[in-house]
């Protein structure tokens, strides 16, 4: 009997040792088989991972953006490229030909704005640097193309014109300017006219003057400008000294600064009042608060000089004034306080006194203080003692024989306040006070 698989002779049930080792191989080969298909397949998942996460790292493409930033910044350079350059001639005529010089920059230009838009969205993942590179090429093209608007600006290249039309175009032309000579002329007398009857003040005139264009004027309207300008500035200044003759500098300033702001431009005239109402006005402030100091009212020079300094423009030397005025206060307050301390009742003599204002005087006070009221009448007094209090206070001027004083020199505050001086001090003592 012979092995089916190897051949070898066998006897009659045995199995031959071919086809278990067969078996064992082939077992072995299946598992080397299934071993080595995992593999790839394993080799295979690796670099789909490694890339998955290169990718996550690197960042994805956002082509979009880019695309349309691509096309419009080609767009762009073609616009303005045929625009400019190739179909001028023929499409700067016609319906275009107003606004043909503005569209070869304007379209072009928008086209690169748009693509310098697109760029700047598409600034991520790995085409950042790409993005970045067409947002500074757009940004370039936008200033190309408006440098080129400024120092090279696009003239149109139309045909000649003929003699016979250039005549008529002169012709015209000399009919425009007589036209406007005639307009110009009149346009001036009417404003002088205006000026003169108060129908126009400085601002509105100057602004009609303003929409005059000095440099088409001829020389006789060059005269007739420049003689009305002349005018219109002794109008005003004989408006504003109305004001300084009466010393209201204050208005003739605010007056002045109100139609300099409303000017467009720098006023010549108004600059010049300005600087001499300001002398003036410091002049009379410094003259007017020494006036008031002198005559015992500092209070009102430091108030009128308080409300000049939103006004003046030397406020180093309003300040100096200022605090020389509030000394002389100060010093009034001070010697008031000092004379008022020297009287027994500073007021009797301005208003009614009350038994409460004179409960607390002695007998002696209460005969001094009847005495003071007529003491501040200039009387002089028999009584040395009297005579020697009142010599000794700095207020007292006696002047008055006692035999010449009368009650018709006092008022009616000091009548009154005499009496009831006179009463409390008799309703103490009988005999009142002895005087020496």
């Amino acid at each position: 009997m012979y092995c089916k698989y190897c051949g070898r002779k066998i006897q009659e049930g045995e199995i031959c040792n071919c086809r278990s080792q067969n078996d064992s191989v082939r077992e072995s080969g299946s598992q080397k088989n299934k071993q080595e298909s995992e593999q790839p397949k394993k080799q295979k998942e690796r670099p789909k991972k490694e890339m998955q996460s290169q990718s996550k790292k690197n960042g994805s493409w956002n082509k979009t953006p880019l695309v349309i930033a691509a096309v419009f910044l080609v767009l762009a350079a073609v616009s303005f490229i045929s625009l400019r350059f190739l179909l001028a001639d023929t499409l700067s005529g016609g319906a275009l030909e107003e606004i043909y010089p503005y569209l070869i920059y304007i379209l072009p230009s928008a086209f690169a704005v748009i693509a310098a838009v697109a760029a700047v969205f598409g600034m991520s993942g790995r085409g950042k640097w790409i993005a970045t590179a067409m947002t500074v090429v757009s940004v370039l093209g936008i200033a190309g193309i408006m440098g080129s608007m400024i120092l090279a600006p696009y003239e149109s290249s139309s045909g000649s014109v003929s003699d016979y039309e250039k005549d008529d175009e002169n012709d015209s032309v000399r009919v425009e300017k007589g036209e406007k000579k005639d307009e110009v002329s009149g346009q001036l007398e009417e404003i002088r006219e205006d000026f003169e009857d108060g129908k126009l003040d400085y601002v509105e005139a100057k602004k009609e003057l303003e929409e005059i264009d000095v440099d088409d004027l001829e020389q006789t309207q060059e005269k007739k400008y420049d003689s009305l300008v002349e005018d219109l500035g002794k109008g005003l200044e004989k408006e504003i000294s109305e004001y300084t003759k009466i010393s209201n500098y204050k208005y003739a300033i605010k007056h002045l600064t109100s139609i300099s702001e409303e000017l467009d431009e720098e006023d010549e005239v108004v600059n010049k009042l300005l600087k001499q109402c300001d002398v003036d006005y410091m002049k009379y402030l410094e003259e007017e608060s020494s006036r008031l100091i002198a005559e015992g009212t500092p209070k009102d020079a430091v108030q009128i000089l308080e409300d000049a300094k939103e006004l003046v423009r030397d406020q180093e030397k309003l300040e100096k004034l200022i605090a020389t005025a509030e000394k002389a206060e100060t010093d009034k307050k001070n010697a008031v306080a000092k004379k008022d301390s020297e009287y027994i009742i500073p007021d009797s003599n301005s208003r009614y006194l009350t038994e409460s204002d004179i409960s607390g005087l002695s007998l002696q006070q209460l005969n001094y203080a009847k005495n003071e009221i007529y003491a501040r009448r200039g009387r002089k007094f028999d009584s040395v003692e009297l005579q020697e209090y009142f010599g000794s206070k700095s207020w007292y001027r006696g002047t008055i024989e006692p035999s010449q004083f009368t009650n018709d020199m006092l008022n009616d505050y000091e009548i009154k306040n005499a009496d009831l001086l006179s009463a409390r001090e008799f309703a103490i003592d009988s005999g009142g006070y002895k005087l020496r």
